[in-house]
């Protein structure tokens, strides 16, 4: 299964064999660095709902045999996925359940999966936005793009929120709506792009934490407040 991982030829997937979220922090840093070198930029971040839970095992078994996944490994997963599970409140035990849908979210493979359930996704996804730069970390989804021109990012972004958003709901797996974020270093940009999009692209925000660290598109050198607070200690 980590050979069938480090194959994956998608910088989009931080989940892949030898990734780190180190590699997804650089990278993110890398872009907040690249885009001084145009007027607008905008990060749109998402989380997906329960996604462990929405997946349909059928569908993972399908695009398993279409993507090259072991299957040995994939239909014993999906095996102990439909093993009967009990509920415990003190002395009381539940009868066994036998979960229908799903993967267990505390499974070594079960990263993997989530992957193999979302790739052609972003394969369709990358192919059709090209100007989008896709980054998934398990559940959290983020798309950025930066122009020079103000109406190229905003037709950009939405053109590709929407379209995502599709395409993971096709996949039942619905958007957390109540956590999306906006990260955009122009107010009335990220008004145009708030208005059309609407509950998609959540709330709009300066500074948000990504995977532990502190991230801005603004053009202006930031550091973590936290390397902020040791180094006037070391002082």
């Amino acid at each position: 299964v980590k050979e069938w991982a480090a194959a994956l030829n998608r910088p989009a997937i931080n989940m892949a064999a030898g990734r780190q979220v180190l590699d997804a922090t650089y990278r993110a840093m890398a872009r907040q660095q690249s885009s001084k070198n145009f007027k607008t930029t905008a990060d749109l971040l998402w989380d997906m709902r329960k996604a462990f839970e929405n997946v349909d095992r059928q569908q993972l078994w399908t695009q398993g045999k279409k993507y090259g996944y072991p299957r040995d490994a994939l239909r014993l997963s999906i095996a102990s996925y439909r093993w009967g599970r009990h509920l415990v409140m003190g002395t009381i035990t539940s009868d066994a359940l036998h979960p229908t849908r799903g993967i267990a979210a505390g499974s070594a493979f079960a990263t993997y999966e989530l992957t193999l359930y979302v790739w052609e996704c972003i394969l369709k996804h990358t192919a059709d936005h090209p100007t989008i730069t896709l980054s998934i970390h398990v559940d959290d989804i983020s798309q950025s793009t930066n122009n020079a021109e103000a109406v190229e990012v905003i037709e950009d972004m939405v053109r590709s929120a929407n379209d995502l958003s599709n395409k993971v709901e096709n996949l039942d797996m619905p958007l957390a709506e109540e956590k999306n974020q906006l990260v955009c270093n122009s107010e009335s940009t990220a008004r145009a792009i708030t208005k059309r999009l609407e509950g998609k692209a959540g709330v709009h925000l300066k500074e948000v934490r990504r995977l532990g660290i502190d991230y801005t598109v603004h053009h202006r050198n930031t550091r973590c407040q936290t390397r902020r607070n040791r180094f006037i200690k070391l002082k």
